[in-house]
Formats: C-alpha cells, structure tokens, sequence
C-alpha cells in the first residue's frame, strides 16, 4: 500500500507514539489504542487519520504470518536470483 514502512515514511509519529509494538490488528480495531506523548497537530494530525483509514481497509487474514522471498522459487531465498 505504501511501499516502504511506515516508521520510515512517518518518523515523527513513530517518535511520539507511546505503543511500540501495538500491531495493525490492534489498530484497525480500535485506532484509540494509539497514544502519543503530545499532542498532534496539523501535518502531524493529518498524517495519523490518512493512516488510520489506510488500516481501516486492511483486509487481514486468518492464522500465522509467513515470511515469504519474492525473489526466490517457491518464495524461499536462494542467492542465485540476487546475482541476477
């Protein structure tokens, strides 16, 4: 959705957030459960509800995560397509 992490692409958010390892579930169910240690405030505010309704359309999937190589056969890692 966005292309990059979003502690990378909001690194001031992530600085003032007080849950740090709070989890996208979490959040698409109740975004209250975030808190951060001042208040935001103009580009600050509008950055948090563009990423709260970005959750909001998260679709999440039953079960465990799995790591997957997008580059690999089968998605497993293989130094072979990193030459290439």
């Amino acid at each position: 959705m966005y292309g990059k992490p979003l502690h990378l692409l909001y690194p001031d958010l992530f600085k003032l957030r007080e849950q740090p390892d709070i989890s996208v579930y979490d959040v698409k169910n109740n975004p209250q459960l975030v808190t951060f240690t001042r208040w935001l405030v103009d580009s600050w505010r509008l950055d948090w509800e563009r990423i709260c309704a970005d959750v909001g359309d998260v679709t999440l999937n039953p079960g465990e995560d799995v790591t997957t190589w997008k580059f690999g056969p089968k998605g497993r890692f293989t130094v072979k397509p990193v030459y290439e």
